[in-house]
């Protein structure tokens, strides 16, 4: 195996309609290397090929070996170590789009990030393909996305899920869909065009179907929905007032602090002082 090499990175469009790959590379790390906390825009999916190591997000510490990957989601504060006698050499991929939440949602994810896929040997093979193939060239470009699809088969094919159907959303059931949508979604840089997609109905419709059952613009839903919640992290976490913008899906910080004012009456940074 080849020493580590130069990572590939792309445009990130995190609007891309599509499953589009960011970066993607293998690190064989030294003995108790370690990486954040820091926190990424996109997702990033390690799997380990030997040895061990411990990953950290907001909810748990986890110790990891051969044959397990970990799911790092958008604005998700990370840390994650290499073993001191055993560490890991782990490949990696970063990607985005919209399909992407589709995709990652159809996976059985052990606490909502880990995963030991059976098919561990055909998994791994899909990374180092990507990983050998990276490369700035149109045909690179396609082989490395035509792995990271094979990849998720594997991985959604073990799935104890139901296969998904094409999702629809017909009179009474847009708003209760766009409800769930945005649940499920407010941390990412989701929109109304989003929601209005995922109903499959035009932004106009979507907008009256709101306003005649909760007499409220998707927007205003929308915007409330994430201040509420940043609001009890500002309670349950010792996140930084940017961090929680982050964690809402509000990456423009002062415009965040101009809502999170109007709303609660004191700026984010008051609000948490006044709790103490």
């Amino acid at each position: 195996m080849k020493e580590n090499k130069a990572e590939i990175f792309r445009t990130l469009d995190i609007d891309s309609t599509e499953l589009a790959i960011y970066h993607c590379g293998r690190h064989k790390c030294l003995p108790g290397h370690s990486f954040g906390p820091v926190k990424r825009e996109y997702y990033l999916f390690h799997y380990i090929a030997q040895g061990k190591g411990m990953f950290q997000n907001e909810q748990e510490i986890f110790h990891l070996t051969q044959n397990q990957g970990f799911l790092i989601r958008p604005n998700e504060l990370t840390f994650y170590k290499a073993d001191e006698n055993e560490p890991w050499e782990y490949y990696f991929v970063g990607f985005h789009g919209i399909r992407a939440s589709q995709i990652v949602d159809s996976i059985d994810w052990k606490d909502n990030c880990i995963v030991s896929p059976h098919a561990a040997g055909a998994v791994l093979d899909c990374f180092k393909d990507m990983y050998i193939n990276a490369g700035a060239a149109s045909w690179a470009q396609l082989r490395m996305t035509g792995e990271l699809y094979a990849l998720f088969s594997y991985l959604v094919k073990e799935s104890n899920k139901n296969d998904h159907k094409p999702h629809t959303a017909d009179g009474d059931n847009v708003v209760a869909s766009a409800l769930n949508f945005i649940k499920d979604k407010f941390a990412l840089a989701i929109n109304i065009g989003d929601i209005a997609s995922f109903c499959n109905v035009d932004r106009s419709n979507l907008f009256r179907k709101f306003k005649k059952e909760l007499n409220i613009s998707p927007q205003d839903f929308l915007l409330n929905y994430r201040l509420d919640r940043a609001a009890a992290y500002m309670k349950e976490t010792k996140l930084t007032s940017y961090e929680v913008a982050l964690a809402v899906g509000m990456q423009d910080y002062p415009n965040f602090c101009k809502h999170f004012k109007r709303k609660f009456l004191e700026t984010p940074i008051e609000y948490r002082k006044n709790l103490q």
